[in-house]
């Protein structure tokens, strides 16, 4: 593994795994299966300061946008569709 990130430059096993944590994080929250609150634990952050910090930094914005805008997207569904 540690050769994989020699022959990636600019990639770290640290960076790769913070990517993969808030990716993981981002499914759970679009999914609705976890609460805001706790998806910071349940993906392997230390804290919800740090979660939050890492997760402006890797998606461009606060987790909550990530909740506020598949909530929207559910609510605009017509009628009896699914996805």
């Amino acid at each position: 593994m540690a050769r994989r990130f020699h022959e990636e430059p600019g990639t770290t096993p640290l960076d790769w795994l913070k990517v993969e944590r808030v990716s993981r994080a981002a499914e759970l929250l679009a999914s609705g299966t976890i609460s805001l609150s706790d998806v910071w634990e349940v993906s392997g952050f230390g804290s919800a300061e740090t979660f939050c910090r890492e997760f402006r930094k890797i998606m461009g914005g606060p987790p909550s946008d990530t909740v506020n805008v598949c909530a929207h997207s559910k609510e605009d569904r017509p009628f009896g569709s699914s996805d």
